[in-house]
């Protein structure tokens, strides 16, 4: 009785952290997404502006 009471404690235990683990790995999944959209508005304002200079000097230049 005594081995069962504490194999179903280490069981909980080894549950808990189980889902602690999940549950970081989605946090990192998060913020790996998170940086990913970053990354990619960023580079999307980088093409909007250079597309956009272009056409500056060219009025400019006239």
């Amino acid at each position: 009785v005594a081995e069962e009471e504490y194999l179903i404690q280490e069981l909980r235990k080894i549950e808990t952290r189980k889902k602690e683990r999940e549950k970081k790995a989605q946090d990192l999944q998060k913020l790996i997404t998170a940086a990913d959209t970053t990354t990619e508005m960023r580079r999307a304002e980088r093409k909007a502006t250079k597309k956009k200079l272009p056409q500056k000097r060219e009025t400019e230049k006239p």
